[in-house]
């Protein structure tokens, strides 16, 4: 039998009591970081749902983003020659232009976006599928389009300007097309029975009809149909030369403003409208079949 003094029973108790209440406490805390554990995690979960729904919604943005302009190219910025010496009189005076990086469409709009922002197809080689170049177009129509398109984007597209698209077209180069020296109807859609400078070209195909975008090779900035298949219109009013031309990219809005410029040439044209520096114009209002276009994003 074990003997206690009262004080050393009193103590027991303590200890016990001590014991009792550090294993309560114990138990408590585990309780309490439990708790904090399961709102930590619901809160955690909320997040996550909250950010995977955004990541989601920020998906289809982009999927209908593509739907409604397709897939832009980042052009790097810098300074060409602009013009040719060896041209027609409405591409001289060759001059310096420095101009900042831009984003420009990889293909031309398609039937299949100008349907999906304007509600209706206007070309005429509708048959020839959605994946085609819209054209049967005009600069006119094409700016209630940007402003359509703009709406529904919440950005900010536009025309390249006549000095973009010649610096895009060129992808680096400085003969007369992003080829070469020479352009067949391998490379480019075109009227083929004509040739251009002896290059060897006569022989080549005459489609007479628009080709789906992307057809061809790319230049060497990744950009698909700079040459061929339709004319594309630019921004700028119509100037006989380029004496007084900005010097930065920006485009020319002064001139005969009732026409503006178009460039690449179509599938109707022969291969020296395919040059670079080549330059049509037309009536803001006029729609032809071999007119069509592409787009810049303005940051």
């Amino acid at each position: 039998m074990i003997s206690k003094s009262r004080s050393g029973v009193v103590r027991e108790r303590r200890w016990i009591g001590m014991s009792v209440g550090i294993a309560w406490l114990f138990s408590a805390v585990a309780w309490a970081d439990e708790g904090a554990a399961d709102a930590l995690l619901q809160r955690n979960v909320s997040q996550l749902k909250a950010f995977l729904a955004e990541q989601e919604r920020e998906r289809k943005e982009r999927e209908r983003e593509r739907e409604l302009v397709g897939e832009m190219v980042l052009v790097k910025g810098g300074c060409y020659q602009m013009g040719s010496n060896s041209g027609d009189s409405d591409e001289k005076p060759v001059h310096r232009v420095c101009l900042d990086s831009f984003k420009i469409g990889k293909y031309e709009v398609t039937q299949g976006q100008w349907q999906a922002v304007m509600g209706s197809n206007p070309s005429h080689f509708s048959n020839c599928g959605s994946n085609c170049p819209v054209e049967n177009v005009s600069w006119d129509d094409i700016q209630q389009y940007i402003k359509k398109l703009n709406q529904k984007t919440s950005k900010r597209y536009r025309l390249p300007s006549e000095a973009e698209w010649e610096y895009a077209a060129r992808g680096g180069t400085t003969t007369p097309f992003w080829t070469g020296n020479c352009i067949t109807t391998k490379q480019a859609n075109y009227d083929g029975n004509y040739d251009y400078k002896d290059c060897g070209a006569k022989t080549g195909t005459y489609r007479k009809i628009t080709l789906p975008v992307g057809s061809f090779q790319p230049n060497a900035f990744g950009l698909y149909d700079m040459s061929g298949n339709v004319w594309e219109w630019v921004q700028d009013c119509w100037n006989n030369s380029y004496h007084g031309a900005p010097a930065d990219g920006s485009a020319w809005e002064s001139g005969e403003c009732g026409r503006r410029v178009l460039r690449g040439g179509s599938w109707f044209s022969r291969p020296t409208y395919l040059r670079s520096a080549d330059r049509g114009r037309d009536s803001t209002g006029y729609r032809g079949y071999g007119y069509g276009f592409r787009l810049i994003l303005q940051d």
